[in-house]
């Protein structure tokens, strides 16, 4: 990991392992975060489903 103020980012040699590559994932989670993790939470199995609404979220 590098370090920068704050922040921590991943080395490059992690950010050739990673499986997601493409950048626009990114956007998308920052533009709707609520529905972005919501369609990715349809692709697991809940034995109860989560609930995102913006009040259990700490929104």
């Amino acid at each position: 990991m590098i370090k920068r103020g704050d922040l921590y980012y991943p080395s490059r040699k992690f950010k050739k392992g990673a499986w997601i590559k493409d950048k626009k994932i990114y956007q998308e989670a920052l533009k709707n975060p609520i529905k972005f993790w919501e369609e990715l939470a349809q692709e697991l199995f809940w034995f109860t489903r989560p609930n995102f609404a913006p009040q259990n979220l700490g929104g």
